[in-house]
């Protein structure tokens, strides 16, 4: 969750950082925004209610996936067209493993003592 919040930050302020083309710079930053979004939501969701959002997760995992394929339809080269490569990996990874883990955290947090959450 807080990892994906610092690729959703990273994704946003890159662009500015290295000076993208307008097209790639908007991409990145909506899609940065996004992903900030959502892991701010599982975040909080994670520490008031003891749960993952799956669907969350999954949203989180389009973006990523989106930052995998964007760096060819937005044609982006150079050092970005790999920035979001690896930003998109890892997003698509971290996704895939919160909704893996999110009914085991639940039902962790179900079995707990009040006192304990």
């Amino acid at each position: 969750m807080a990892t994906n919040g610092l690729f959703g930050l990273w994704s946003l302020s890159v662009s500015f950082i290295f000076g993208a083309p307008v097209v790639a710079r908007w991409n990145n930053v909506f899609v940065g925004i996004g992903i900030l979004v959502i892991a701010g939501y599982n975040y909080s969701q994670k520490h008031s209610r003891g749960i993952l959002s799956r669907r969350a997760a999954a949203v989180s995992g389009l973006f990523g996936g989106w930052l995998l394929i964007a760096p060819f339809v937005v044609e982006i080269s150079g050092f970005l067209f790999w920035n979001n490569f690896i930003i998109g990996i890892g997003v698509v990874s971290l996704a895939m493993y919160n909704i893996y883990a999110a009914p085991r955290i639940q039902r962790a947090n179900a079995h707990a003592r009040p006192e304990e959450i």
